[in-house]
């Protein structure tokens, strides 16, 4: 875990120095995992052993939501199932759809979209509660998704990536 705090903090002075740099007063784009990019790590359950910050600092997104909430706009992308360019071997590589999770529920809305979460309001009532989500490496968490983030895009099946 203390591995991943500082990789999240090198994260940090990383966006820091370009946005005081090169990058000042323009914005940026950051692409990232879900969790890196969520606006409260700390209400996301079974982030895994290591989450984003090891659980002793907070996750990029979060740092940067905390400053300037105004600044941060938040788009997950969730899948149903595909494979993986995973850096291991140990890792699991192939996305396998789980029915009770809330990217199985997207997959019966349609292949590729975009959902605006910020108007919604209560008609999301699955997205304003904790759910269960396939996450990277196939790995579940639970989190209210409106919580942490302004959008999602969905796309049914990944693919590794080719050269």
């Amino acid at each position: 875990n203390t591995a991943m705090a500082l990789r999240e903090t090198l994260m940090l002075r990383q966006v820091e120095y370009i946005r005081q740099g090169p990058g000042k007063g323009k914005k940026i784009v950051l692409m990232g995992h879900n969790r890196h990019l969520s606006k409260n790590i700390c209400r996301i359950k079974s982030a895994g052993a290591g989450p984003p910050g090891g659980g002793l600092v907070p996750a990029l997104g979060t740092s940067l939501y905390r400053r300037d909430p105004a600044a941060v706009f938040s788009i997950w992308m969730l899948f149903e199932s595909g494979e993986s360019s995973s850096p291991g071997p140990e890792q699991n590589q192939t996305y396998t759809p789980h029915p009770d999770r809330l990217n199985a529920l997207l997959s019966r809305v349609g292949e590729t979209f975009l959902l605006p979460i910020d108007n919604l309001g209560p008609r999301a009532d699955l997205l304003n509660r904790p759910v269960a989500i396939t996450g990277l490496y196939n790995l579940p968490f639970r989190a209210a998704v409106a919580e942490q983030a302004d959008a999602l895009f969905f796309t049914r099946t990944v693919s590794k990536l080719r050269p």
